[in-house]
């Protein structure tokens, strides 16, 4: 079955003066990986400093840094809140200083998605958090 239309094989001929032109790509995004370590911008926290003892915080600070590089519209989902919620928090780890937010363009068209990676800072928060737990106490 041809489910290709007239204008499907319209557009599709206008198409050829656009691949011919040449792809540049972005220079904010040359040394980008999801996974890998980014240039960072000084953090406006201590490394020490820990987040306000508030279980969503941690929350999307682990999922963020167990997976990072994901839109943050999977982030929700990921930790059992709501969309509204993961935003405002989302919003006070970045003012902390241990959430970076890039805006990546993944279509043509539509919304740019912000991807989120953890900050330096934000492994050392949750290894002293990690260490409390496992001492059972304060460890200052």
């Amino acid at each position: 079955m041809n489910t290709q239309t007239s204008h499907d094989a319209h557009n599709h001929s206008n198409l050829g003066p656009l691949k011919d032109l040449p792809t540049i790509e972005a220079a904010e995004f040359a040394n980008w990986t999801p996974e890998g370590k980014a240039p960072q911008s000084p953090c406006q926290v201590k490394p020490a400093s820990t987040p306000k003892q508030n279980t969503a915080l941690l929350r999307l600070l682990r999922a963020i840094v167990d997976h990072p590089g994901m839109p943050s519209s999977k982030y929700p989902k990921l930790t059992q809140m709501s969309p509204r919620k993961a935003v405002e928090v989302r919003k006070q780890l970045v003012k902390q200083g241990l959430v970076r937010e890039t805006e990546l363009q993944t279509k043509a068209r539509g919304r740019a998605a912000i991807v989120l990676t953890p900050t330096e800072a934000a492994v050392e928060v949750l290894h002293a958090q990690d260490a409390d737990q496992f001492t059972g106490g304060s460890t200052a």
